[in-house]
This record gives structure tokens, C-alpha cells and sequence, in this order.
């Protein structure tokens, strides 16, 4: 790049060669599936000719920067995502109540199954009490099985409701979300009737 003696450098120049390298790593990342292996090293895939391989090693240093890039940002975005998630009200609450249980009661029936008459201390929370911030909170609950359903090991659900996650995740109403959730839901329950 050319720097003139006022120190002006043509701005737009250097933008559009900075929006090309980008683009140009980012189409070698793809097409050779080039995946960083976190020790200074690549590994890419569908290399065909030496020519390919001697390409992507002078773009080395490039395209560890690029790969670092989009795992910052898709980082980000799981941040900005898990924090929004987090912030619906009564989600920590029924979260920690739900474990607190769960934890008890597994305690409660390995101490009973080895004999030892030692039993866990009761949670400061009872199925009753999780019952009342459930009702409290039916935002909570529902954004919480949305979180819970989207690992199904049925794709079409678990895609329905990664969907719905996503929805409450960036911001979207709930009332809203649910209706979309359970018409997308009776759609699948129509379509699979007679599997």
C-alpha cells in the first residue's frame, strides 16, 4: 500500500483489499474445510494437487487469524444469547431449585440402597415449593424445557424447539413463542401420525 507524504493512504483501497483477503480465506476455509488444530498447526481436507496444498501454506498465518475471528465471534454470540436466556426471570431460581432436588433425592435413594441409615440433609426447596415458583414463573418453565427439548434425540423436535430457543434467546415474546412452538409441534405430531 502506498502512503504519500501527508501520511493520507486511500482508505477505500485498503477496505477492499482487507474485504477481498477475507473473502478469499474464508472460500479456502470452506472449500478445503480447513480447521485449526489449537498448536500453531491446520488441518484441511479435499487438497488435490500440490498447488492447492502450497496455496493454503503461504495463507497460513491469514487464515489462523480468520479461524480465530469467527470463534471469537461465534463466542460472542453464545455469550450474548446464554446471558439474554439467563436474565428471563425466574430461570436461575427454578434452575437451581430443580437441581437441588434432583441432587436430594438421588442422595436419598443411594443412601437408602447401601443401608447406612445416613441420609441427605432435606434442600432448603420441596417438589411444593418448585411447584409454587413454577406457577410463579411459567416464562421460566417454558424457556426451560425449550432449553432441555432442544437436545432430543428426535431431530424434527429438537430442531422445533432449538427454534423456539433461539426466538427467546434474541428477545422475542413468549405468549408468542409458545403458540409457534405448539402449532410447529401439532404440525409434526399430523405428519407422523401414521409412523
Amino acid at each position: 500500500m502506498v502512503e504519500y507524504k501527508t501520511g493520507y493512504r486511500p482508505i477505500s483501497a485498503t477496505k477492499k483489499g482487507i474485504k477481498h483477503d477475507r473473502r478469499k480465506h474464508q472460500k479456502m476455509v470452506e472449500k478445503y474445510e480447513i480447521r485449526d488444530n489449537r498448536d500453531g498447526r491446520i488441518c484441511a481436507y479435499h487438497v488435490k494437487t500440490d498447488e492447492e496444498k502450497k496455496q493454503i501454506g503461504e495463507h497460513k498465518a491469514e487464515i489462523l487469524a480468520y479461524l480465530k475471528r469467527e470463534e471469537e465471534k461465534k463466542k460472542e454470540e453464545y455469550l450474548r444469547k446464554t446471558s439474554f436466556f439467563e436474565s428471563i426471570p425466574g430461570v436461575k431460581e427454578i434452575r437451581k431449585a430443580r437441581e437441588a432436588w434432583g441432587d436430594y433425592q438421588f442422595e436419598f435413594q443411594r443412601a437408602f440402597e447401601r443401608g447406612t441409615g445416613r441420609y441427605p440433609d432435606s434442600p432448603s426447596i420441596d417438589a411444593a415449593g418448585i411447584k409454587k415458583l413454577e406457577e410463579q414463573y411459567p416464562e421460566a418453565v417454558f424457556a426451560l424445557d425449550m432449553e432441555y427439548k432442544k437436545d432430543s434425540a428426535n431431530y424434527e423436535l429438537a430442531g422445533i424447539a432449538e427454534k423456539a430457543y433461539n426466538a427467546l434467546c434474541n428477545g422475542e415474546a413468549w405468549e408468542a413463542v409458545k403458540k409457534q412452538y405448539d402449532k410447529d409441534n401439532d404440525e409434526f405430531v399430523l405428519r407422523h401420525v401414521w409412523d
